[in-house]
């Protein structure tokens, strides 16, 4: 086939894989990267057996060209940006310590450990061997967020993974590098191996200091105009990572990682658009990088090396993760089922993936006589991603649920807007102890809600950023009650296959008329609270006249209609019974308990 025609049918099969494969892990709450390289792999190895003459469906090779080194290498530079602007510094206060022992004195042992079994055990070459151990011994933020959703884990041990996994990837691609220049004599003497990596260190820390401020800076006093927010964000980041990692090899990914840490801590920046970049980005390039990675992987491979993979396998799932996560929880408030847990999570995602491609073809540029051993490196990292995450999405979740450590089943509520409604209502919510989110892309709303100590998310509800930073454990219902019908809509759509439809709810706004078609798709999907006529407008009037959102306690001696003629003008909203279970007022819907709290907007 000419290369031209060839290309070009290659991007349209991995844009249609792409699309199923993200619509699959939506769908089945997997993580994405897993259907990703199955993809590439039915693409690539799978066609040329079942195709011959030796066609794969997709070669990078061809596609990329000489291109394909430096697409990658960038592609990891934004992933790590991206994961690293959710590193709030606030919400590691209770869990710092075990942190940083899991990604200094863990990831030490993790990599000394697992080159010791590759290298005694398996037989593998001491380079080889010191690869596949740097390589394996970082997690991923695309891979943790969906496997918390199915395990629910408590917020204790939710925020060690979610840190852990995003933190040790720069880390991991460090000592990679570290270790390649060390194996190709770029750094042959042990004093200029270390003065290597602390230059690197010096170098990644500073500069990305310096370009995350720029970039923070030239946010928050309106430098940049809008329209080119998103690609101002992605050329710094692009550019910052060419420069540093050009004067020391490896220090490009630090920098990048603390760029997008100093701009999530930095006070007064307006996120939204930098989240805007990343939608428009992230999936595109995750999705047609791991489908081209996973296209060339040489599974001939799986009858040579099944046992030695497997082995590998059991000996990360179940010897050495437990060891080191004992070892960094000692002396910490985590209980042993709660390490148990801990133990048994630590899925390989997109970095161990793409630092295993990239280091693949260094191998082959420096040394093509070892082309052997770089397809064996990708192999073995490559099933090493999908049996981790295969395992621990089938697994964990009952392993979780048996030793009780995954939180019950969530009757807290995820709220759709920050306006006044809303965080009275969550104020009362959280006298209940009810769980509660409230997520807004206006600002000002979202510092309110932080004022009153409300949990929020800053940004679109719909996004794929939204899917990773949103923490579902113990939410079972989504509140539609922002003042755009149109958010409201769009947030029912995506969450209905999250919550079910009987447990979303929106609220009627004023905008009915204008958005017939919206409001079609609520009624087929969504419940409409409260009764007719109560809509924003309504509840707000109220409000600014007076009126507050109360709780008040429903007996048999004190029923439902003896509150409603005491109070005529009270609308009843929602009714917390003995078991802490929410259930709002909406139409066709029956009050069944005797005895529970009433939340209501009273006038007295």
């Amino acid at each position: 086939m000419h290369s031209s025609n060839y290309i070009t049918m290659s991007a349209g099969l991995i844009l249609l894989f792409a699309i199923v494969s993200q619509y699959l892990s939506w769908r089945l709450k997997l993580p994405s990267i897993l259907f990703l390289i199955l993809s590439g792999i039915l693409l690539g190895p799978i066609s040329e057996v079942i195709l011959s003459d030796g066609f794969r469906l997709v070669d990078g090779n061809i596609i990329f060209g000489k291109a394909l080194p430096p697409f990658v290498s960038i592609c990891v530079a934004i992933i790590l940006f991206e994961g690293s602007l959710s590193l709030n510094f606030q919400k590691i206060k209770h869990v710092s310590r075990v942190v940083f022992l899991l990604i200094t004195l863990g990831i030490g042992l993790t990599v000394v450990l697992t080159a010791l079994f590759c290298y005694k055990l398996l037989g593998l070459s001491m380079e080889m061997s010191l690869l596949v151990a740097s390589i394996t011994c970082v997690s991923g933020p695309t891979v943790v967020p969906p496997l918390m959703r199915t395990i629910r884990p408590r917020k204790h041990v939710a925020s060690i993974l979610h840190w852990e996994s995003i933190i040790v990837d720069p880390i991991g691609a460090l000592i990679v590098v570290f270790i390649m220049s060390w194996l190709f004599a770029s750094a042959n003497i042990i004093g200029d191996f270390i003065g290597y990596i602390v230059w690197a260190c010096v170098l990644g820390l500073f500069s990305g200091l310096a370009f995350g401020y720029f970039i923070g800076v030239s946010f928050r006093r309106h430098y940049i105009p809008e329209y080119l927010k998103s690609f101002f964000v992605l050329a710094v980041t692009i550019v910052s990572f060419i420069i540093t990692d050009a004067i020391i090899h490896g220090a490009g990914l630090l920098t990048v990682t603390v760029a997008g840490l100093v701009m999530a801590n930095m006070k007064d920046l307006k996120m939204s658009d930098i989240v805007s970049f990343k939608e428009n980005l992230s999936v595109v390039l995750i999705s047609v990088l791991f489908i081209v990675l996973g296209a060339d992987i040489n599974f001939s491979m799986i009858k040579d090396y099944w046992a030695d993979v497997l082995l590998l396998f059991l000996f990360l799932q179940f010897i050495l993760r437990p060891i080191v996560v004992f070892l960094c929880t000692i002396r910490s408030n985590t209980t042993w089922k709660e390490r148990i847990v801990l133990g048994m999570v630590y899925p390989r995602g997109i970095v161990a993936a793409s630092v295993a491609a990239l280091v693949a073809m260094k191998i082959m540029k420096v040394a093509p006589e070892e082309a052997d051993a770089a397809n064996t490196l990708v192999f073995f990292v490559f099933m090493i991603i999908v049996l981790t995450v295969i395992f621990e999405s089938l697994f964990v979740p009952f392993l979780s649920r048996a030793l009780k450590v995954s939180e019950p089943e969530g009757k807290g509520f995820l709220i759709i807007g920050g306006n006044k409604f809303a965080r009275e209502l969550a104020e009362v919510f959280a006298k209940h102890d009810i769980e509660l989110t409230i997520t807004d892309s206006s600002w000002a709303n979202v510092q309110k809600c932080r004022q009153l100590g409300l949990n929020t998310y800053y940004g679109s509800p719909v996004s794929l950023h939204a899917d990773w930073n949103i923490n579902l454990v113990g939410i079972g219902s989504m509140l539609g009650l922002s003042t755009s019908e149109y958010v409201n809509a769009v947030s029912a759509v995506k969450y209905v296959h999250e919550f079910g439809a009987s447990n979303i709810f929106v609220l009627r706004t004023p905008q009915k008329e204008s958005y017939k078609g919206i409001g079609a798709i609520e009624t087929n999907i969504a419940n409409l609270l409260f009764e007719e006529g109560v809509d924003y407008n309504y509840l707000l009037e109220r409000l600014n006249n007076g009126a507050r959102i109360k709780s008040t306690n429903i007996t048999e001696n004190y029923t439902l209609d003896n509150f409603l003629s005491d109070n005529r003008n009270a609308v009843p909203l929602f009714i917390v019974d003995e078991n802490g279970y929410v259930q709002p007022f909406v139409k066709n819907r029956k009050i069944k308990p005797v005895t529970f709290s009433l939340i209501s907007l009273s006038d007295n």
